[in-house]
């Protein structure tokens, strides 16, 4: 047993006196994101998906809009007004994103093989994200994400903001141009099937990353519990122990923009004038960072998709290759129609009590949380795992009891609470006022402490912020899910959203506020000019006679002006 945890009062937070801007700091990373989107589940579905992102610390979103009531000519966009782009533009106007959201008409490509109203959507999507490589540059961006409109980047640890994302894709090695980011899926529980609804605000619960990485790497054991199951089958969702995934589990990935020739290789990958990432050893794994899908929670946007796949589809298997073919057999005469189609999406994407198939099951059993200890707490490591709710160790406390199958023969670990200190323990005496682990936290539920955990390392005791407790959701069946509520990002403020609108985000708080309270920026005229130059690159005469407009107006303006000439 180690010397007695910390007082309370030892654990106050420092204050540095460094804003996350200071000089003695650094500016974080800058961080764009690229996506193609037609705006299925509704222009107001999107602009959040932007304000989102902007929240968390995203310098500049390049939103590529597809239209399909236009028709554009090939590599170019098109000369017709796009209604739905307009749309999208006065939304993030409204929202006031439109300096940091520049939308765009989706680039056109050739003519389609498939017919009148076929359209290659990976490859636009590659013709986007090209694009998008281009601006980021010219804006001096360092990492790009190619991400969809139906996924959120997502950050494990307790800051949400731009300090956190630039560390996040800082920890990349040097010569790294692809990172990495695992993908959790979402498990839809709204109950309406036909309704489209925000699913970003609506959606909690994650199926858990089963087994690997999305740079092929096994997940450790003890690796994140709150996301990760170490071992099993992705495709069998570890053998019960979560749900299966019914889309994609290779994760996405973000491109570091100083690398030369760096380019999309499909949806998922970047690739560089070194060709592929992984086989030249500049692949990484984001730390700190997931995606969060939603791939099928709207089911107007379902129905289409799997109604014009066909079996030539790269992606004809799994729940792609059933959905395609269950509407297939459900328009064939006597095959039961959009019913049978409902039906269908009830019992494989929507998340049903065994006990009546007829309601999507609301069964969240709060006795389960997942405990992380981070490797800063390298000899307590071994305590992260599932932990499930036993007896009160007194009156208004509560104990938990480690889970996992390594319990059975050997050491066993507990979570519980000491109600009169306000403390919370991790340890193996339930009951006692030290342990391998405290925080001092006056929750009364583990998943709601917010103080930073003090570990034990073997010689002293360490701050580990990265430490976290966090519900778990089962199923009927006993199957697990990650509980992650998204718009806790726009809740508590967003930095980033207060940057680029001036304002803060709805509901939030007035201390917070106050502490990061910033003048509204006027206009960056050297970015402007940068994006500008940017886009007449092809057209040299133009950009030449914009460039001496620019340089004449710098010219006359006074000293101390706002303009600036990069």
């Amino acid at each position: 047993m180690g010397p007695p945890p910390p007082s309370a009062g030892d654990l106050e937070p420092e204050e540095d006196g460094l804003s996350e801007e200071s000089p003695t700091r650094g500016p974080p990373t800058r961080v764009a994101v690229a996506t193609t989107s037609c705006a299925a589940p509704g222009v107001d579905v999107l602009v959040w998906w932007a304000r989102y992102h902007v929240a968390l610390g995203v310098d500049t979103i390049y939103l590529y809009v597809h239209d399909p009531s236009v028709v554009a000519q090939k590599g170019a966009a098109s000369k017709d007004p796009s209604p739905l782009l307009e749309e999208v533009q006065r939304g993030l106007r409204e929202a006031g994103l439109d300096r940091a959201v520049l939308a765009l008409p989706a680039l056109a490509g050739p003519p389609p093989k498939g017919g009148a109203g076929f359209v290659d959507v990976v490859a636009m999507q590659e013709r986007d994200a090209t694009d998008a490589i281009r601006r980021a540059r010219a804006q001096s961006m360092a990492w790009l994400f190619h991400i969809d409109d139906d996924e959120l980047l997502h950050l494990t640890g307790p800051e949400k903001n731009a300090a956190a994302l630039g560390r996040a894709v800082d920890r990349a090695r040097a010569k790294a141009f692809n990172l990495r980011i695992d993908n959790l899926e979402c498990q839809r529980t709204f109950e309406d099937v036909p309704s489209a609804y925000n699913f970003f605000e609506r959606e909690t619960r994650f199926k858990l990353r089963v087994g690997l990485h999305a740079d092929g790497a096994q997940v450790a054991r003890h690796h994140d519990p709150r996301y990760y199951i170490h071992g099993g089958n992705p495709a069998s969702g570890a053998d019960g122990a979560t749900a299966p995934f019914l889309s994609y589990w290779n994760g996405k990935s973000a491109g570091r923009l100083d690398e030369p020739g760096l380019r999309p290789c499909g949806v998922h990958f970047f690739a560089s004038a070194r060709g592929d990432a992984a086989r030249a050893d500049a692949q990484d794994k984001a730390e700190g960072l997931v995606l969060l899908h939603y791939p099928f929670c709207h089911f107007a946007t379902w129905r289409h998709k799997f109604n014009v796949l066909d079996a030539t589809q790269r992606s004809d298997w799994g729940h792609y290759r059933a959905a395609r073919l269950a509407i297939v057999d459900a328009c064939a005469p006597g095959g039961g129609g959009e019913a049978a189609i409902e039906s269908f999406y009830k019992e494989t994407v929507m998340l049903l009590d065994e006990r009546d198939d007829a309601k999507p099951s609301r069964k969240t059993s709060k006795d389960h949380v997942a405990v992380f200890l981070p490797e800063v707490a390298a000899p307590q490591h071994w305590r992260s795992g599932t932990y499930v709710q036993t007896d009160d160790t007194s009156e208004g406390g509560r104990c938990y009891h480690r889970c996992e199958k390594a319990d059975r023969d050997g050491p066993k670990s507990f979570l519980w609470r000491v109600p009169d200190k306000n403390m919370w323990l991790v340890g193996s005496t339930p009951g006692a006022t030290t342990g391998a682990a405290v925080v001092y936290d006056d929750a009364t539920s583990p998943s709601l402490i917010t103080a930073t955990w003090c570990v034990f390392d073997g010689d002293e005791w360490v701050k580990a912020s990265e430490m976290a407790v966090s519900d778990v959701a089962r199923d009927a069946a006993g199957r697990r899910y990650a509980v992650v509520d998204a718009g806790c990002v726009l809740r508590a403020g967003g930095g980033g959203l207060q940057k680029a609108t001036g304002h803060l985000a709805t509901g939030a708080s007035e201390p917070v506020s106050k502490r990061r309270e910033r003048p509204r920026p006027g206009p960056d005229h050297a970015k402007l000019a940068s994006v500008v130059l940017a886009a007449l690159d092809a057209h040299a005469p133009y950009r030449e006679c914009f460039w001496a407009a620019v340089s004449a107006a710098a010219a006359r303006e006074p000293p101390g002006s706002s303009v600036v000439v990069a």
